[in-house]
């Protein structure tokens, strides 16, 4: 009788191909799967297009900023003041998150520190939570925010375009596909 091996750790969240090798559900399938489920998500909303695009780009804007413990209560704020959706104002904030901090906050530095007037500051990958982004001093985050507000804007403005065509898009091709099945139980209807 063979004794089971020991020093093999057991997969864990593991599925086979039906070949008998074993594929592994990574952070990177889980995430895709969350954001393409919470983007038909978005596109499903029962609100204005124009509430949706604003809540997305109040979202990236806010994502782009150097406050990742907080850009969640910030874009609901800036959500609630400007009549923008919630929900996608969240969801949108994820432009940044933990996985990308390193080169996205990097991103930020290298534009803030290109158009402001500050010299002598380094980015360091290994201290960006935002206390010791703020013990830096008032200058380096003012470079980190100038790069955010700098990139920012733009994808903000991009992203509500995006969105609002997505969403009227979306909602085009729905009310089409509903006036086919309407006009196909109708000529059902008249058959019989």
């Amino acid at each position: 009788m063979q004794e089971p091996h020991h020093d093999v750790p057991p997969v864990a969240s593991s599925a086979s191909n039906g070949n008998g090798a074993v594929r592994r559900h990574s952070y990177y399938s889980r995430s895709k799967r969350f954001f393409r489920h919470s983007w038909l998500k978005v596109l499903r909303l029962k609100t204005s297009a124009h509430s949706i695009a604003m809540g997305a780009a109040i979202g990236i804007f806010i994502g782009f900023l150097p406050i990742i413990p907080f850009q969640s209560v910030a874009a609901i704020t800036l959500a609630f003041i400007f009549r923008a959706n919630k929900f996608a104002a969240w969801l949108f904030t994820f432009i940044s998150n933990p996985a990308n901090m390193v080169p996205f906050y990097a991103m930020l530095f290298f534009v803030g520190k290109f158009i402001t007037p500050f010299e002598g500051l380094e980015f360091d990958p290994h201290n960006l939570a935002l206390k010791e982004l703020a013990e830096k001093g008032v200058e380096f985050l003012a470079v980190m925010f100038a790069g955010g507000v700098v990139l920012g804007i733009p994808a903000a403005v991009v992203t509500y375009l995006v969105v609002l065509n997505a969403v009227l898009g979306y909602r085009k091709r729905r009310a089409a596909r509903l006036m086919r099945r309407m006009h196909a139980e109708h000529e059902e209807d008249g058959l019989e």
